[in-house]
């Protein structure tokens, strides 16, 4: 019985060290595949993002904030820090490694949207798991996703099922400064395919007030803001009036300059939009140059 007993134990051994060796051989191939959270995340853990202003924020950020023009406006650096398919959670995550690896930004551009407060955490979960070997980076994330989401993805190699790594990789690089836009995943992406609503995680909320204060005691200037969405996006009942009225209230609160595009002139084009969340590049370029005028007035003027 002792024999069986040991020789169990050995083969398990041997069974963890294979999978550790393997998690760590495909963590390495993930941290440099060519998709944006993985390229986004690569530069931030490497230390490779020299930017006076960052932005911060989910998709809509990531295809919203074009970098070239808020330089070109603003005669600075800049950088695209949205998550693609995350909100205040990962958001979180992403500014603190940005800080332990890189400069401190003069200002944050934070974009808000409905689901900033969402506490939904499977989509594109992968993008954090190259990262867990990263002592920091495991720390981080388990402070901000929580103990349970932690461990789920802790396991080794097993934590990478459900996915082909291989369908993740693009051909080439595929962002700009963080910048990313892609084509529309459907016929008809103009149409709205669900009704908006407020997600109104009461944590999540506290958090992200807290947040903005804790960049402001760090001499770090913050700009709110409500991207552009396409003129036929829908909304549940009342909830048009509910975000912008949490919005407006948080703006308040930590008094961080807010600023709602949702109903800008671009918004009623149909040729700047992916899809009624997402701006394309058209629309992109053409918000960041009315974004970057903004942040102008509106920092001067702080300074005045």
């Amino acid at each position: 019985m002792k024999g069986f007993v040991f020789k169990l134990l050995i083969y398990v051994l041997v069974a963890l060290a294979v999978l550790v060796v393997a998690d760590y051989a495909l963590s390495g191939w993930m941290r440099k595949v060519h998709h944006p959270n993985n390229e986004i995340w690569d530069e931030v853990m490497e230390g490779k993002v020299d930017a006076d202003i960052i932005a911060l924020g989910s998709s809509r950020a990531n295809t919203a904030f074009y970098p070239p023009v808020v330089d070109s406006v603003l005669e600075t650096s800049s950088w695209n820090l949205g998550v693609l398919g995350h909100h205040f959670q990962a958001e979180d995550l992403r500014y603190k490694m940005y800080r332990l690896h890189n400069r401190k930004p003069r200002l944050v551009v934070q974009f808000v949207d409905p689901l900033i407060f969402s506490s939904e955490k499977e989509f594109d979960r992968v993008q954090f798991l190259p990262w867990f070997w990263d002592k920091a980076f495991r720390e981080s994330f388990r402070d901000s996703f929580g103990s349970d989401f932690f461990f789920k993805n802790a396991f080794p190699f097993v934590r990478y099922h459900s996915f082909l790594p291989w369908e993740l990789a693009y051909d080439g690089r595929c962002t700009e400064k963080g910048f990313y836009t892609y084509e529309p995943d459907r016929k008809d992406p103009l149409n709205s395919a669900f009704k908006e609503f407020l997600a109104q995680d009461e944590d999540l909320m506290d958090r992200f007030v807290s947040f903005l204060f804790s960049l402001k005691e760090d001499g770090i200037e913050v700009v709110m803001v409500y991207p552009p969405e396409y003129k036929t996006i829908v909304y549940e009942d009342g909830q048009w009036e509910a975000t912008r009225s949490c919005m407006d209230s948080i703006a308040k609160l930590t008094q961080t300059p807010y600023i709602d595009y949702s109903n800008m002139v671009l918004c009623s084009d149909s040729t700047n939009f992916i899809d009624v969340n997402h701006l394309n590049l058209k629309g992109a370029i053409e918000f960041s140059d009315s974004l970057s005028n903004d942040i102008r007035r509106i920092i001067s003027m702080e300074r005045e």
